[in-house]
């Protein structure tokens, strides 16, 4: 709400440490639009736009001057300048005070610029340009939040149906040793298919030990593919 002290404000008006204050036990001032019941400010003003658009919580931390608005919503200018402080449009605020004790300082446009050094506070107006540089918006406490963006979810995995595809897959990499077949030399003709009555053409001694009533396999025989998925169901 205000400048530091000994910074001058448009005026040529500066305001010492502590020299605002309120009245005992009173923390609400009017809430105005730039100062609209002062007729020497506004003097073409409607009897509607001087009333106040709501009020103001004020209090000081810190050698820091602040104020909460509250909008009371009853005409039509107090719903437009809440929409416009709603939007961020309007950031800035000045003050009506009574000045009790000063020391004019010859500064200003018109030369009639004071050092504040003991003041009332009135009101507070919101603006759309402030004398007081420091005199703006801080925090908006309605500030809508950013909805958060939900991660998409990976869809739903058929284990059988993955299960056949990771075994197509290795299958067609890793092809087992009795299906791999050496690359044909050219000009050759190819052999026709064995018969069942042919004799087998290898040396290799076929397995006969496997039955119809074998025990089923242990996890330590099962196939890569069927240990890499009972790794991720585990």
């Amino acid at each position: 709400m205000l400048d530091p002290p000994g910074v001058d404000d448009a005026h040529g008006d500066t305001m010492d440490a502590g020299a605002l204050r309120l009245p005992e036990g009173v923390n609400e001032v009017p809430l105005y639009w730039v100062h609209s019941y002062h007729v020497g400010i506004v003097p073409d003003a409607s009897p509607e736009q001087r009333l106040p658009v709501g009020s103001a919580t004020v209090w000081e931390e810190e050698g820091q001057w602040y104020f909460v608005p509250c909008f009371n919503l009853l005409t039509d200018l107090s719903q437009k300048v809440k929409g416009a402080v709603d939007a961020g449009d309007i950031a800035a605020c000045s003050i009506g005070y009574r000045t009790v004790r000063a020391t004019p300082n010859g500064k200003g446009p018109d030369g009639k610029g004071e050092d504040v050094h003991e003041a009332r506070l009135l009101e507070v107006s919101l603006v759309d340009v402030g004398a007081k540089a420091g005199a703006v918006r801080i925090k908006m406490a309605d500030e809508p939040k950013k909805p958060e963006e939900k991660k998409p979810e990976p869809p739903a995995v058929d284990m059988a149906d993955l299960y056949t595809m990771v075994k197509a897959i290795h299958a067609k990499m890793f092809p087992p040793e009795s299906e791999a077949k050496p690359p044909e030399s050219e000009g050759k003709a190819t052999e026709p298919p064995a018969t069942k009555d042919d004799k087998p053409q290898t040396d290799v001694p076929q397995d006969e030990s496997a039955s119809e009533n074998e025990a089923p396999p242990s996890t330590e025989d099962e196939d890569p593919v069927t240990k890499w998925l009972r790794s991720l169901a585990a």
